[in-house]
């Protein structure tokens, strides 16, 4: 791996590395990323399902919180890159505000059959380069150490 590729200035800035790692983009660790749906008011049929929304997001446990699930219809076969699988993650692209920033990520452990997930929402499906519970915690990261903040636009996108 050319490691010059991420050097700041005359030093790296993740200081010394042992020689079997590799540094590469945080995208290259995912095979997914796709934005979510909200769907139509529920048919009480086949269709229906759970849709995580923004809301649903424990910060504290970077997981969901099923405590107050939203259903809502949505037309996706359960083969749909839309249908979550456990070890996706879920980060908030839009919404936000002053106080709160777009940005913050939560991981779907399975807690629920054949859920989707908002248009607030975009899904990052990591491809095993790295585990999906490393992942959360440095998206998290990113997060709270303001990293992420060059990509957020104006409070309300990302």
């Amino acid at each position: 791996m050319n490691r010059d590729l991420v050097r700041g200035s005359e030093e790296y800035w993740y200081g010394d590395l042992p020689e079997d790692w590799d540094v590469l983009q945080l995208v290259r660790c995912l095979d997914l990323v796709k934005g979510g749906s909200w769907g139509s008011e529920p048919e009480g049929d086949e269709s229906d399902r759970v849709c995580l929304r923004v809301s649903d997001f424990d910060y504290d446990r970077l997981r969901i919180d099923p405590s107050n699930l939203t259903v809502r219809s949505q037309s996706f076969d359960d083969s749909d890159d839309r249908i979550l699988r456990d070890g996706d993650l879920l980060i908030e692209k839009s919404g936000g505000g002053e106080k709160t920033l777009v940005g913050r990520c939560v991981l779907f452990r399975g807690e629920m059959k054949n859920p989707t997930y908002s248009n607030f929402v975009s899904l990052l499906r990591p491809n095993g380069r790295m585990t999906s519970e490393f992942m959360v915690y440095l998206m998290s990261s990113l997060y709270g150490g303001y990293l992420n903040y060059p990509s957020v636009k104006q409070t309300t996108g990302i």
